[in-house]
């Protein structure tokens, strides 16, 4: 055996000196080479990205983009003050952000297993079928750049091109469609820990096989040839698949409006699914945001103006400043809302500046909505199932009856698509929009469209589907 010293091991060694420290050598520049990106890295990140308080998970890569347009100004490279716009909704990138705030001023906490009673923003993560999905609420872009990547948002397409496919292209669809937001970087375990079930109101879509997939040769043989994606429907209803897709094109990954109902006997949110027709200046591209929000702007004023401004001996007050419902006469002190909102409004300011325009608007909306004394609920409580319309709802109407149209309801897209058909079960709700919604069904009828260009034989409302599961089963 050689020693320490013994002429053997020190030849051994000797020999094997050279490749010893020619891989220390190269494991050396391995660490350092790593050891600068990393830090490049980091170093990057803590400029870019802020991270969030209060045990809050830190937002994704999508903040990264904010501040390129009309916001550059007001961030100056201090990630609190990029972190301060982000959680500032007056300054949100997203449409639907900024409505829900002047709908409801105070910002919604969400309580897990309680549903919202007024309207508020939500991120649309999953599609469940053509009239259920999961989203996430939101009260500003920092919540919504948790759960959204940057890649993610700049994929979207307009609003506008999904609401001009031609329901024929999802009807005859060869592959299944995207139906949940992937990847999603903040998903949980269970979903009801982080995201609300919503039904869309009034309208039914045709059932989807939520089971393993069923081998193809289990369709109906007269099903196969009656149009495109027969296949991708087996186990479940004709065009299940379609209205899904549709759905989906429509929501998925965009931040929407919800304008709360009630619950249904699942526990799910019965609610209006409002899109606006801007969903974000990523997507939409800085032109097309900053008009809606001059439009949006423009509009508040106006039918604030006609509904509140008094007239005759009245007309020319002003008001002291502070909190008043919406009857209330103005007071004397300082110039009239309507006429302060008139100055912050004026055509070629709203047009350079539209969040400043928005800003001065807001106080009017409020003024609508009414005193910020009257708790939100007791507003809004009633006026889905009829009676005197709350602020909210009268502003809803507003913004959906502009031309163009601020917002878009998805149930009246799915019905005069013909994916859907109106609901007429037990516990029906449509918001006072009953005719409205059987005029878009009618449409849909006299064109042929979707389930309505179906051979007789193949058309079965969701409700006698699942009757017959049933009985089958």
């Amino acid at each position: 055996m050689a020693t320490a010293g013994s002429p053997i091991l020190r030849q051994h060694v000797g020999r094997r000196m050279p490749v010893i420290v020619w891989r220390l050598l190269l494991m050396l520049c391995i660490l350092s080479v790593a050891g600068y990106y990393l830090s490049s890295f980091f170093r990057s990140t803590s400029q870019k990205i802020p991270q969030a308080s209060g045990g809050a998970r830190s937002i994704g890569s999508g903040a990264a983009h904010v501040g390129k347009s009309h916001e550059d100004k007001l961030i100056s490279g201090d990630s609190s003050n990029l972190q301060d716009i982000l959680k500032d909704p007056s300054h949100s990138k997203f449409p639907a952000i900024i409505i829900s705030s002047l709908l409801s001023p105070k910002p919604m906490v969400w309580v897990l297993g309680e549903h919202p009673r007024v309207p508020f923003a939500c991120l649309v993560v999953i599609v469940v079928d053509g009239d259920t999905l999961r989203c996430v609420p939101v009260t500003s872009d920092f919540d919504v750049y948790v759960h959204l990547e940057s890649q993610q948002e700049q994929n979207l397409e307009p609003l506008s091109n999904a609401l001009g496919t031609s329901t024929s292209k999802y009807v005859q669809r060869q592959k299944p469609p995207q139906l949940v937001l992937s990847p999603w970087p903040s998903r949980c375990s269970p979903l009801s820990a982080c995201t609300l079930r919503i039904r869309l109101y009034a309208i039914d879509a045709p059932e989807t096989w939520k089971g393993k997939p069923k081998p193809a040769a289990a369709a109906d043989a007269k099903t196969t040839v009656s149009y495109g994606s027969a296949h991708l429907d087996v186990g479940g209803q004709p065009l299940g698949v379609a209205a899904s897709a549709a759905l989906a094109a429509m929501v998925l990954g965009r931040v929407v409006l919800l304008q709360p109902l009630r619950n249904d006997r699942y526990g799910r949110l019965l609610a209006r699914v409002l899109v606006p027709s801007v969903t974000s200046e990523t997507t939409d591209g800085f032109q097309a945001f900053s008009d809606y929000i001059q439009q949006l702007s423009l509009l508040v004023a106006t039918h604030n103006e006609a509904e509140g401004a008094p007239s005759g001996e009245h007309k020319g007050n002003s008001f002291k400043s502070g909190r008043m419902s919406s009857n209330a006469l103005p007071a004397e002190g300082h110039p009239k809302k309507w006429e302060r909102h008139e100055v912050g409004l004026d055509g070629l300011k709203a047009q350079q500046d539209p969040p400043m325009a928005l800003s001065a608007a807001s106080e009017a909306l409020q003024q609508i909505v009414g005193s910020p004394e009257v708790p939100l609920t007791a507003l809004w409580k009633g006026s889905s199932l009829g009676g005197k319309e709350s602020g909210q709802r009268v502003s809803l109407k507003t913004l959906e009856e502009a031309q163009p149209p601020l917002l878009h309801d998805a149930s009246d897209a799915m019905l005069r698509r013909g994916l859907s058909s109106l609901y007429t079960g037990r516990g029906a709700a449509y918001a006072g929009r009953l005719q409205l919604l059987q005029l878009q069904q009618q449409a849909a009828i006299s064109s042929s469209e979707g389930i309505w260009g179906l051979p007789p034989s193949l058309r079965q409302s969701p409700a006698e589907y699942k009757r017959a599961n049933r009985r089958r089963n």
